[in-house]
């Protein structure tokens, strides 16, 4: 009887071992289901996370953590946009993960289909965790049109798959606010719109990061942006009607976009406008479909250096191309960029813009080509070498427009004129510190 008894007691003992194991297991099910936390709150469903961020969290801090991947191709349930809420300072943990609406492709558009917009007055850091973690992603190719999709490897925290009606596929920024991007990539987002709205216009700006508006600073450290197609302008960065706006890159890249009309990598439209990178970051492989496919600078006012823009193409400004008086060109170095029509390198096309302390070479139909409207003063100063393009180098199209030089030690820079493109001329530092310069078809005056 007493041996019953005890086996009778290990059997239970047995049972109860695989309940608390069972029991366990569920618990790690469970736990496995967690997508995210909000200040270390814990949520297993998507949509009540967001929620609570925008309703909870105006005018407060809050640190996001990613703890799944949130991909709407797996689960749909993660085809939800991130708003940041009005004085919100937020920090987004994405721990080497993918956030992925998964609209982008197969023509599916949707009204707010952005993967995050920030409020006014919002700040928002992005840490995308560890620069090693990849990912296979779809992206645009912008090297046949934008339109096909290419299957590639990403790195970091990737943020992909936005398409949006109304505004960015990807981060869609109004006033006051402050964004940083640390090991993060944007990849593959679309704005696009198939018909007009009641003004008459389309959307399609900004695919990557819309900045719409003023008084914001958007810094890029280690982060790319690649792949994504604007049916209008500015498919990596776009800045519409803004003023005090400050573009920071920092070993970032903003590489193969395109825009189907202006500014394949960055279109820029405002005063008082600064982008400025390290000297590492790079513009390069972009595509616009007419004009800047590096750089579109459509107002005065407004700064662009420390970038290297390269094997960027469009009809006119293959690497850049500005429209407003007030452009100050520095540190660059433009290369191997490519117009169909004209200004390889740069297209400068109104008065007052200064180029100083680059380096244009091998660029394709102009390294600078500066449009008849230019009548008053252009200059070229500092170190700067324009050399070596095809069709011309320093290429002047109105013979009443004339060069302000101030150059220095190592400066050396060709000359042509539109209807004798070949380098007839070269200004060195010994020939010109604060000359004037006039181009005619035959003579340097």
């Amino acid at each position: 009887m007493k041996k019953m008894k005890k086996k009778l007691l290990a059997i239970l003992m047995g049972i109860s071992m695989i309940f608390s194991s069972l029991s366990s297991g569920l618990y790690t099910v469970e736990a496995a289901s967690v997508v995210g936390s909000l200040n270390g709150r814990r949520y297993t469903d998507f949509e009540d996370m967001l929620e609570d961020l925008e309703d909870d969290y105006a005018g407060r801090s809050v640190t996001i953590e990613m703890l799944r991947d949130w991909d709407a191709g797996v689960d749909s349930d993660f085809d939800e946009r991130i708003i940041i809420p009005s004085n919100c300072r937020a920090v987004l943990n994405m721990n080497g993960r993918v956030f992925d609406r998964n609209l982008n492709y197969d023509d599916d558009w949707s009204f707010n289909g952005e993967l995050i917009c920030m409020e006014s007055a919002s700040s928002l850091t992005i840490n995308g965790g560890d620069p090693n973690a990849f990912h296979w992603k779809r992206v645009y190719d912008s090297t046949d049109g934008g339109r096909e999709s290419v299957e590639t490897t990403l790195y970091g925290g990737i943020l992909t798959g936005g398409s949006s009606t109304n505004g960015s596929g990807g981060i869609h920024i109004k006033d006051n606010c402050t964004l940083t991007l640390n090991n993060v990539t944007i990849a593959g987002c679309r704005s696009e719109c198939p018909w007009y709205d009641s003004a008459g216009t389309k959307s399609g700006y900004g695919a990557g990061i819309w900045i719409k508006g003023s008084n914001t600073t958007v810094t890029l450290n280690n982060s790319t942006i690649t792949g994504c197609h604007s049916q209008l302008d500015g498919a990596g960065i776009f800045a519409s009607n803004v003023n005090n706006v400050t573009l920071n890159l920092n070993n970032s890249h903003i590489d193969k976009n395109y825009s189907r009309d202006d500014g394949g990598g960055i279109n820029m439209d405002g005063e008082e406008l600064i982008i400025k990178g390290d000297g590492k970051s790079t513009v390069s492989n972009n595509v616009a479909s007419d004009i800047g496919g590096g750089l579109y600078i459509w107002n005065d006012e407004v700064t662009v250096s420390g970038l290297i823009i390269d094997s960027n193409r469009a009809n006119q400004g293959g690497g850049i191309y500005t429209q407003e008086e007030d452009v100050i060109l520095s540190n660059l170095t433009i290369t191997n960029n490519t117009a169909t029509d004209k200004g390889g390198g740069i297209f400068i096309n109104n008065d007052g813009n200064i180029i100083q302390d680059c380096v244009i070479t091998g660029n394709t139909n102009y390294g600078v080509y500066v449009e008849s409207d230019v009548d008053e003063e252009f200059a070229v100063n500092g170190n700067t070498i324009i050399k070596d393009n095809s069709k011309g180098n320093l290429t002047l199209q109105n013979s009443s427009s004339y060069v302000q030089f101030a150059l220095y030690d190592d400066a050396d820079v060709h000359l042509g004129y539109v209807e004798n493109p070949d380098p007839y001329a070269r200004i060195s530092p010994e020939t010109a510190t604060d000359n004037r310069y006039y181009l005619t078809a035959v003579t340097v005056q």
